[in-house]
This record gives structure tokens, sequence and C-alpha cells, in this order.
């Protein structure tokens, strides 16, 4: 097996003692590598964000370190960082080759393109403050060039791929390499008709029999027509050779498999050399269950270098929207309730100051955009399209809000996929929701690099490392709560812990474990004196005493009970601990 080399100060070292090893392949030329090791290896003190890692001819840059008690996760990725070095401040042009973006993206750079020769489509650009890497990510979306690349960072060089250069005769069957498959369908945004247009209404009818359409019934026979515009289209050649391709698309429902798969060229490159996969490669799947039989597009492969038969292999029909979507997923709000919350006037407030500015308005236009067949509402601050600034802009891909013009950026938006975006929301009830959040404030709470504390500091909700932590007034701990136990400190001193451990029989108890502190004592409070005697105490010089004539440490009994304690002696060896109100 290659080995993994991690480079640091200056120096090679092998990188062996780790565990759950994967490697995460996806479209565009994204590439990530995560790994389990012990923070007691000797390896682990080598490991540092932004230290390079090697394997398989290429470089990873180390991102994160998540570090727990037994076991720390680190995560890399691909290192591309010379494609950020510069910046454009502005990167237009008027429908280019691929060859001459990524030759003008990557000058300077020390990087090349192989196989550019593929891409015989042109497209525009308008981008702003961009560096070489934006650049090649823009030429991946499906609206431009739609390519992938297989990035080769040691000889910084970008192989490009397209879905129809790497069509095969690789099968997935639970009859020959698939272990496990997971189905996700959907139709939401089937179509079966394609009315397409560019820059100023440009059509493709002169060249389609006068039709301003395009039909694709591969899958259904129902007549589902949708409308697609975009600007940068100023040619109707080129407009409907990507209709065309669009509508392949649309015509399909949505579909996305994670194949769990006996990974068959990985254990045997000689044997099963016809069984390679690659991103981009087009697999034929045969889905039993649904009694079909489709070509799908590799999306996605994760690899297990230790334990290739854990491989899986992400497969869709519509690599872009479905690779969206799997991301969007993870943060999509599952339901919003729109009930009234226990705070009726921060809501009525929120009414009110909508209400104020909703009726409140005046002037404005509103404009059906294109005139004839229009897709699209636009509510707009001029009449005419290019000089307006503020826009509401409403079509069948969702609405927002602009302050710059048509083109955008709409921070206030929501899109079909069920993505909202908003700088607040002011009241109501968000209700089954995943908040993922390492900056900002809830209530009385506000959260610091993904720890949640309170205004007075006094209190932390750690969830990445399962921890509640209670300092006091200076910001000195006091007791963290973990699933070991709760333990005690005293300035930077771990006193004491209790927790719960097992015997030699197999019996669980609750157990009180004395580290670094002077005492334990066991007290009960004389509600009539107002004192708390002591019944037992133990120290590591006298052991466990009934009877110990000891006098209370003032500073150590002030931080633990929070009173001015004072020291009773009340005969017979007794001594009690004292406070005054």
């Amino acid at each position: 097996m290659k080995a993994m080399k991690l480079y640091s100060g200056g120096k090679v070292y092998p990188l062996s003692c780790i565990s759950n090893w994967c490697i995460t392949s996806s479209l565009g030329g994204s590439k990530t590598m995560q790994f389990d090791i012990s923070p007691q290896s000797p390896e682990y003190r080598l490991i540092a964000e932004e230290e390079r890692i090697e394997y398989d001819g290429t470089y990873y840059n180390i991102k994160s370190i998540n570090e727990r008690r037994t076991i720390a996760t680190v995560n890399a990725e691909i290192d591309l960082d010379e494609l950020k070095s510069k910046i454009f401040s502005t990167f237009k042009y008027d429908t280019i080759s691929f060859a001459q973006a990524m030759s003008t993206a990557l000058d300077g750079t020390g990087w090349s393109v192989v196989g550019a020769g593929l891409v015989t489509a042109k497209r525009s650009f308008d981008l702003t403050d961009v560096t070489p890497l934006d650049i090649v990510n823009n030429c991946t979306n499906k609206t431009m060039y739609n390519v992938s690349f297989d990035v080769d960072n040691i000889r910084k060089i970008l192989n490009v791929s397209v879905p129809a250069t790497l069509a095969n005769n690789v099968f997935f069957s639970d009859e020959l390499n698939l272990k496990e498959l997971t189905f996700k369908g959907s139709s939401s945004g089937f179509a079966t008709r394609l009315y397409a247009y560019g820059k100023d209404g440009l059509s493709f009818a002169k060249i389609n029999n006068g039709k301003e359409y395009i039909d694709n019934n591969s899958y259904s026979n129902k007549v589902i027509a949708t409308v697609w515009r975009d600007e940068r289209y100023t040619k109707a050649e080129s407009l409907l050779v990507d209709a065309q391709e669009k509508l392949k698309e649309l015509a399909v429902p949505e579909r996305s498999y994670v194949c769990e798969i006996i990974d068959l060229a990985r254990l045997n490159k000689i044997e099963y050399s016809e069984f390679y996969i690659r991103l981009n490669s087009v697999i034929t799947l045969i889905d039993r269950r649904r009694n079909k039989r489709l070509e799908h597009t590799v999306v996605e492969i994760k690899e297990y270098p230790n334990e290739p038969l854990n491989n899986t292999v992400t497969l869709s029909t519509s690599p872009e929207k479905i690779s969206r979507k799997l991301i969007d997923n993870t943060t999509r709000i599952n339901q919003i309730s729109t009930t009234v919350d226990k705070q009726p006037s921060a809501w009525q407030k929120a009414i009110e100051t909508a209400t104020a500015l909703i009726t409140g308005a005046s002037g404005g236009y509103v404009v059906l955009n294109p005139s004839e067949k229009p897709s699209e509402l636009l509510i707009m601050n001029t009449p005419d399209i290019n000089t307006a600034t503020k826009m509401w802009r409403f079509n069948m891909n969702g609405f927002g809000y602009s302050s710059n013009g048509y083109n955008g950026p709409f921070p206030l938006a929501m899109t079909m996929d069920g993505a909202i975006v908003a700088d607040r929301i002011t009241t109501g009830i968000l209700q089954g929701i995943k908040i993922i959040a390492t900056i900002g404030s809830i209530a009385g709470w506000k959260m610091e690099n993904g720890v949640l504390v309170s205004d007075d500091g006094t209190m932390k909700l750690d969830s990445v490392n399962n921890t509640i932590t209670v300092n006091n007034s200076d910001g000195n701990k006091l007791m963290t709560v973990s699933k070991d136990g709760i333990k005690f400190w005293r300035g930077d001193t771990e006193i004491g812990q209790i927790g719960i451990r097992g015997g030699d029989t197999g019996q669980y108890g609750l157990t009180f474990d004395l580290i670094d502190g002077d005492a334990m004592t066991w007290s009960v409070y004389d509600k009539s004196q107002k004192v708390y005697v002591n019944k037992l105490r133990y120290t590591e010089e006298g052991g466990l005493n009934l009877s110990n004539n000891f006098t209370c440490n003032q500073l150590f009994c002030n931080q633990l009970f929070g009173h001015n304690v004072t020291d009773i002696d009340l005969g017979n060896g007794l001594h009690a601990w004292g406070y005054s109100e």
C-alpha cells in the first residue's frame, strides 16, 4: 500500500498510526482527506493546521483538528493555494472559449490545463474580485463549460474531463459488485418541453423549424413546459445545443444513488482494470428493485485506502443539481412554524414594523419580463430593468430582493430548493431545524467558535467536546461536566472529580476522586447556627477521621461555598464552618 507522508518543520515523516482513513473526491476537482489519530501517538505532535500531507501523488493541507480525550480527527483539503495567489479585480469577457479562459486565469501561476480541446463551447464572464481558483470553479458550472478536473498538484496540471468523453461499459449490479444501494428520487423540476432564450430575447426558432422550444419524451409522453433564460448567449446555435443538454436532464426525474461497492479495480488493477471508476464516468446501474437500467454519472467517490471494501460511489442523473442538493440538505430547514411565540410584545413589534413598511410604500413599478410570454415578475424603483437598483424579482426558481439591480446579489431570497437567505428573522418560531454556527448570539447566550457562552461568561456549552464548564466571575474554572463525570478546579489545578467507574466484579458505582486537593470533607448544614458541621474528613496525611481537629483554609472555603467562612470549634474534636449573610 502507498505510504502517507507528513511534511513538518522542513522534514518528511511517515504517517501510519491512523484509523478511519478516507479520501473523498467530487466533481469539479474537490478532494478531501479525513483520518483519526490518538493524541498519545508520537506522530500526533507533528500535526498542525496548514502542514502538508502527501499521498498517492497528491498534496493535502491540514485544515482542522478536532481533539478529544482518546482520539483526534484530522481534516485536510487538496493543496490549491497557488491558485489563490492573485486577484482579478475584473474578469469580464464576451463569448470566449474554455482554453482562452483557462490560459488567462492561470497566467503566471505555473499551472497548466490538459484536455482543453475537449470543450468547444464559448461562454461569457462577468466576475469581480476573484482568484484563479474562483474562475476554475466557475468553469465547472453546468451553465458554463460543465467540465470536471482531475488535479495533479505536484506537476501543477488540471486534467479536463467532460461526461461525454468518459462513457464506458462498467455496470453496478447486486449480482456482481453492488453491496448496498441508497436511492433518492424527485420529479419536482421535471419537464419535457423547454423554451430557451438568450440575450435580448434571442431564440433558436430560425434553426429549429420555426419553434422556440424543443421536446424530450425519453421518459414520459406528457407535455410539461418550462422556460430557461440566460443573457450570456448571443448565438442561436450555442443556445440550441445547450438547451438540448439541459432538457436531457430535466426530462428525467432527478435521481441519485449512494452505492456501497466491491471496488474490483482497486482490489486487483490487473484482472479488473475494465471496472476502474473515475469522476464524470457514465455507469450503467441495474436497479432490480425498480426494474430500471439507466446510465448515471459518477459525482463522488469515497475511498478507504486501508479498507477498500468500504468504498462508496455516488451516482446521479443530474450531477450539478443532485450534488448541490446533497449539500443543501445538511442545512435545510425541515419545518418552519408561524405559531406566535410566548413573547407577544416582540411579535407585535415586528408585525407593526413590517406593516408600516409595506403600507407606507409609495411609487414603484410592476413589470412582467419579458413583455411577451413573461417568465418572471419584477417590482422596481424605475420602469427600466437596466436602470433599476432596488428590485424584487419573482420567477419559477424563487424570489429575492436586490439593492444592486437585476443581476443581484440577492441578500434576501427564498429558492425552489428550500433555501432561505436573510440577514435577520425578527420574530416567530423555527421548529425542527438544525443550527450550525460558529459565531452569533441567542437571547442571553453568545456563540464563540462553536461554543455557547452565557453573557457573563460563567457558563460554557461546548458541543464539539461535549462539555459544560462553570467559571467564577473572574473567569477561573470551577467545574466541568462531561461524559467522564464532574470535575472540580481551583485556579489551574484539578482538585477532584465525581464519576462512575466499574469494579473488578463488573459492578458500577459512584466514585469521588481526590486529585490535587488538600482534603475531602463531608458536612451537614445546621440551619439554626447557619454553619456547615464537619462530620467526616479525609487527608492524604491523616487518612479518614471523624474527629480530626483541623482549621478550615479560609481562601479555599470561601471559593467552595461563596460566603465569608469562619472556622468554629464545636469541641470534642469537631469543627463547623460558619458564614455571615
